[in-house]
């Protein structure tokens, strides 16, 4: 595979010093070539600062690069790149071979997700009609490596500190998490899943500990890093999104539900129980800030996205953005959140409060 090693150093550097900033729950430690970009605060809640329009392209999912200040887009044929510090487009990138066939106005919660390494500067993307994992350089904007994953790659995450990727594959003797050493660009190991719709995956760095959600089905996988076993299953917790903060190591699901309204499961990453259940509409991504500890979650409907404050596990604020907001991701060191909205075709842009 061909890596970004270009300033490594002050990647690590930078990277590890925003990790300890947020464990310890401080802001501004980063190198100066790579300092905080001033987005000034909402006064109690987040408030749009910007829209960007994708030019017609459907948004499926979206990640952050917090080292780079860049946003990754994916849509049907391919990834459209956001610099932050303009909150324009600078690039698509095309993905080869063909497209994925979407139309607006569904839940495309099992499309093409991206995930992003900001030590290595690399992006993950999953193919699902391919069973393979594209491997995009965040310094070139080109597809470098495609690794095959045995089957139909949904979910990916990625722990910066271990250059580890974990895929949820759907493969036809059953699902896996399949670990690509990102060093290598190779599948090291296949961590088996008990059942069908286990959905979602986030990474704890601190830990190195891998969370997957449930789905419909009542439990979340608790996975070692070092070991590649599931140590445990939580059960009552349902998703089809995860997120983890690893300033408090709480994990984060959200599941929409059926009829009436859905949930965000806080779980204890320590004692892995499930601690609270926030009640929202209809939660089907979410995303963490360690820096301001409050968690965001897109709401299907009323195309909002709902703020949660981490100290007291309750909804602190909601904030209008484009129609079916689906994906979501946060730039810690910039305190901005970028959503994906799927009918309007854009991806809206929140200062996020302090």
């Amino acid at each position: 595979m061909i890596r970004t090693i270009d300033s490594t150093r002050a990647r690590v550097a930078l990277f590890s010093i925003s990790l300890v900033a947020a464990v310890a729950s401080v802001t501004a430690m980063a190198p100066s070539h790579a300092a905080r970009i001033h987005v000034p605060a909402a006064p109690g809640r987040p408030q749009v600062i910007a829209t960007i329009p994708l030019g017609g392209r459907i948004p499926l999912d979206i990640a952050t690069d917090p080292v780079a200040h860049r946003a990754y887009v994916t849509e049907p044929r391919g990834v459209t790149v956001i610099n932050e510090r303009t909150n324009k487009t600078i690039a698509t990138i095309p993905i080869p071979g063909r497209s994925v066939s979407v139309r607006p106005g569904i839940l495309l919660a099992f499309a093409r997700n991206v995930a992003t390494d900001p030590l290595t500067g690399m992006v993950y993307v999953t193919d699902t009609q391919h069973s393979s994992v594209l491997v995009i350089s965040g310094r070139t904007d080109k597809v470098v490596a495609t690794i095959k994953v045995g089957g139909a790659a949904y979910w990916v995450a990625t722990n910066p500190l271990t250059d580890k990727v974990y895929v949820q594959v759907l493969q036809p003797s059953g699902d896996v998490v399949a670990v690509i050493d990102g060093r290598t660009g190779t599948v090291v190991a296949e961590i088996p899943e008990p059942g069908p719709d286990w959905a979602g995956i986030a990474v704890n760095p601190v830990t190195d500990t891998l969370y997957v959600g449930g789905g419909s089905a009542p439990g979340m996988l608790v996975i070692n890093g070092r070991t590649n076993k599931v140590t445990t299953t939580i059960s009552g917790v349902g998703a089809w999104s995860v997120d983890a903060d690893p300033a408090t190591n709480t994990i984060y699901a959200a599941y929409p539900g059926g009829e009436g309204f859905g949930v965000v499961s806080v779980i204890d990453g320590q004692t892995t129980t499930l601690t609270h259940s926030i009640t929202v509409q209809a939660p089907v991504r979410i995303a963490t800030d360690p820096l301001t500890n409050l968690v965001y979650a897109t709401n299907l409907y009323p195309d909002n996205v709902v703020v949660i404050n981490g100290r007291t596990d309750k909804v602190a604020a909601s904030v209008r953005v484009g129609k079916q907001p689906l994906g979501i991701a946060t730039d810690p060191l910039t305190n901005t959140v970028y959503v994906a909205n799927i009918v309007s075709r854009s991806v809206t842009v929140l200062a996020g409060s302090r």
